[in-house]
């Protein structure tokens, strides 16, 4: 029979069983990837999205595109390809604008296709669960004996980087820890005093190897954390109280045993927060501000930092005085999500960035109070989103590909209820 318009090419539904294996294979990977290859993870990224599309062709079903905070992110994907093609921008901006869209739907592959069975579910978190330990342990290595199993501890000078080249194990344990963390915790908790007593313990490994880290935004964030997971689930808030006297106690040991980490937390942050203007995270907002004050409403295009941060018209300090740093202070992303929408697609840009990030949050969030696990997936996507902190750029594949992987597998869980209900 004469194939028709509206069915798929043969050659696409023939692949569609081979692909959904794949997916779920690199899905799994994705937190031992992160640690390994940056270049590896952005073509799974990549990867899944496409892959995605493909799915989605040979299986007829746009469902998942109608997700609420996935149309709101490909409102913002539009309109950010929109403005960036206005602002004349160079091949490179128009690129990443394009690009831009693969992580909004490799986070909807992983949530509908990649991870959306209960087996693929059990195997991301069994992989999440060794990457998580993987990194803690080799900054612990690394502290106690100066090597840890891939790396050695003084590589990066101050910081502790487990198996990473440059200091990222603490944003990866702040983002990635709690679907781990939290489940075990409560588990314990239901044994009697060794439980609640190995619960204690538990927290203060994973919370010392932050410290250690000596990144402070992490550390920051992770008892922010752990404040709001003590505020929702009982068994956890003595262990939450105990970490908070345990950072200071650590705090104190390492004016001893770690010098460098004493005065990055104890003397160094204190004083960045009183002399903000002065300091290069300072200077990055005022440039920022000023490229959003010539760009108002359609912004300046995809990456407009990385090349919009040298022109002398933008050269502005805080209060109009002086130059700012000039260009020896340029960098190539602002080091904050929400600035950065706003830099690159204006007002409009910035609130349709938020209302997806918020929607996200949103449906990751419903009815997960009670289930650890949950709970867990949502905080991560907090703490990656959370608009009071320091981050790297959104595109920047270590965090990106984290936020596809920790997001999506937060949606497959909210939606396995749904699903099992209806069956």
């Amino acid at each position: 029979m004469e194939q028709t318009s509206t069915t798929p090419p043969n050659w696409l539904r023939r692949l569609d069983g081979p692909g959904s294996v794949l997916a779920m294979a690199v899905g799994v990977a994705i937190p031992w990837v992160v640690t390994a290859s940056r270049s590896v993870a952005e073509a799974v990224v990549a990867g899944l999205a496409l892959g995605f599309v493909l799915h989605l062709l040979a299986t007829r079903n746009a469902a998942p595109l109608r997700a609420p905070w996935f149309l709101l992110a490909a409102a913002y994907w539009a309109w950010l390809v929109l403005v960036t093609a206005l602002a004349g921008a160079n091949p490179d901006q128009m690129l990443a604008a394009l690009g831009w869209g693969r992580f909004p739907l490799a986070t909807l592959a992983i949530a509908t296709w990649a991870l959306a069975s209960a087996r693929a579910q059990r195997l991301a978190l069994w992989a999440l669960t060794g990457a998580v330990v993987f990194v803690a342990l080799e900054v612990w290595l690394q502290f106690t004996f100066g090597h840890g199993l891939v790396r050695s501890g003084d590589a990066l000078p101050g910081y502790l980087s487990g198996p990473f080249l440059r200091p990222r194990a603490g944003g990866y344990l702040s983002v990635t820890l709690w679907p781990v963390l939290l489940p075990a915790v409560v588990a314990l908790a239901a044994h009697g005093l060794w439980g609640r007593g190995a619960g204690v313990a538990l927290v203060a490994l994973a919370v010392g190897a932050v410290i250690l880290a000596s990144q402070r935004s992490p550390l920051i964030m992770v008892l922010f954390g752990l404040g709001l997971a003590a505020l929702a689930l009982r068994p956890l808030r003595v262990p939450a109280l105990l970490a908070v006297l345990g950072v200071a106690g650590m705090l104190g040991l390492a004016a001893i045993f770690a010098p460098i980490t004493f005065y990055r937390y104890a003397v160094h942050l204190p004083q960045l927060l009183a002399g903000f203007p002065e300091t290069h995270y300072g200077q990055i907002l005022a440039r920022a501000l000023a490229m959003v004050e010539a760009h108002p409403w359609l912004g300046a295009g995809a990456e407009a930092f990385r090349t919009g941060c040298y022109d002398p018209r933008f050269h502005i300090g805080w209060g109009g005085v002086g130059d700012g740093g000039g260009a020896a202070m340029c960098v190539t992303h602002v080091h904050h999500f929400y600035l950065e929408a706003l830099v690159d697609a204006g007002i409009p840009g910035l609130v349709l960035f938020t209302a997806s990030c918020l929607a996200l949050l949103w449906a990751l969030g419903r009815g997960a109070l009670g289930d650890p696990l949950r709970l867990g997936l949502f905080l991560s996507a907090l703490i990656a989103l959370w608009p009071v902190a320091t981050a790297g750029a959104y595109a920047g594949i270590d965090q990106a590909a984290l936020r596809v992987f920790l997001m999506g597998l937060g949606l497959a869980l909210a939606a396995r209820p749904v699903a099992n209900g209806a069956t």
